[in-house]
């Protein structure tokens, strides 16, 4: 080995060294003493502890082999190893630092939850956690396949049925499981699937339903915000949005881009770069603004008439496969507040209620249902909302216990044998 080759492998121990040392610092056990949500950092600590300790032993390995290495060839190799292999450990560092957001890049959704994952809500909501099952729902691990005395109901939604703010225990797709779950009947099991995801709309949750028949669903109930008529319009590339919002996935055209962009290191930093909270922070406000002008206005006249064609045209898709596939169909009809009590800003709720009359589809109005629960009471409402739109863990009881009176109604699920005495 000539000299340079001397010179070139004796800075491996020491930064081997290095990297072996800030294993010790920067890994999820001693993580709480300097990171302020150590929940949702703990995978990407856990991932640069991993990567350190072997990418650490690995420079230690090839110090020691140094004298094996005896051409320019064999060098290069190693020097081109090594560069590599610090370019991915600056990758993981970055992302320990920055951490990964819920959500991961989707090419038909522009993104999901992902599998197997623990988030905290932070402290607006007292740190309670999101824990995500290994199909990236926020719900507890079901099996795949379904068992012979077993009843299923898939809930497809957006933050409003996923559970902004409240646990997968809160949630009235696991509220509803628990009650049914209690109902004597001819079904040994009762599994609620909850396929909600934040911001997701009904061209989402169509895709979510084809994805979902391999649960072999009994009933399908779909939940509806408001705000899913103008919020694909914002966002969605395909419908002319901006492709990025509040989630921090950017839309990408194929894989390996989506992957660089959003799942790198480097790829956090440049949208943390490029990230203007301010923009957020107008763009939750100007949907706020959009819904509000949208629910007032009649349908001739409506501005968002692209939004409103989209939301039928996935819903009557929605309604075509369940039937395709003999499956019983409700749709929830979620308002906003300022909805309640206000009958000339309830448009959308005639629109959703007509369409689903003109295809047979059974319909539960939660505007209704909770007016009559609080009569206008600013109290109540508070009581029941986390804020304009998303339940608090009452409000979430109510709307289960208000599904489960519509089943019971029905004859579905464990009132199946009820209804027919």
């Amino acid at each position: 080995m000539n000299k340079d080759n001397v010179n070139a492998f004796s800075i491996l121990k020491p930064i081997a060294i290095l990297i072996l040392i800030s294993s010790c610092i920067i890994n999820p056990w001693l993580g709480e003493f300097w990171s302020t949500n150590l929940v949702n950092s703990t995978d990407v600590l856990r991932q640069y502890f991993i990567s350190s300790l072997l990418i650490g032993s690995f420079f230690l390995a090839l110090y020691g082999l140094r004298s094996m290495v005896t051409n320019e060839s064999r060098t290069n190799g190693a020097i081109l190893v090594t560069t590599l292999a610090l370019l991915f450990l600056a990758d993981r560092l970055i992302l320990a630092i920055i951490g990964l957001p819920l959500w991961m890049p989707d090419m038909e959704n522009h993104y999901r939850h992902r599998p197997n994952t623990v988030r905290s809500w932070g402290e607006m909501y007292d740190y309670k956690l999101i824990r995500t099952n290994q199909y990236g729902h926020h719900d507890h691990d079901f099996p795949l396949q379904k068992s012979a005395n077993e009843f299923r109901v898939l809930i497809l939604g957006d933050s409003i049925t996923m559970g902004h703010g409240v646990t997968r225990e809160e949630t009235y797709a696991n509220q509803l499981e628990h009650e049914l779950a209690q109902t004597p009947g001819q079904y040994e099991i009762i599994q609620v699937i909850n396929t909600g995801v934040q911001g997701y709309s009904t061209f989402q949750e169509l895709n979510e339903l084809k994805r979902s028949l391999k649960f072999k669903p009994d009933l399908v109930a779909i939940g509806f915000c408001m705000n899913d008529v103008q919020e694909p319009l914002m966002i969605n590339r395909e419908f002319g949005g901006a492709g990025i919002d509040y989630h921090g996935v950017t839309q990408a055209y194929n894989l390996v881009l989506a992957y660089l962009l959003n799942e790198t290191g480097y790829g956090r930093l440049l949208q943390k770069l490029r990230e203007r909270p301010e923009q957020a922070d107008w763009c939750r406000g100007q949907e706020i603004k959009d819904v509000k002008a949208m629910v007032a206005k009649p349908w001739d006249n409506i501005d968002s008439t692209k939004g409103w064609d989209l939301v039928l045209k996935s819903l009557t898709e929605i309604y075509q496969i369940a039937d395709q596939n003999r499956l019983k169909v409700v749709l929830l009809i979620f308002p906003h507040t300022f909805q309640l009590m206000h009958p000339e800003m309830q448009y959308p709720q005639q629109k959703l209620t007509e369409h689903a009359i003109q295809h047979k589809i059974d319909f539960i109005d939660f505007t209704t249902y909770f007016e009559e629960l609080t009569a206008g009471n600013e109290q109540l409402v508070k009581r029941y909302f986390l804020d304009l739109d998303h339940y608090t863990p009452e409000g979430h009881r109510l709307v289960a216990t208000r599904i489960n009176r519509y089943l019971k109604k029905t004859g579905q699920g464990p009132w199946a044998a009820e209804s027919k005495k």
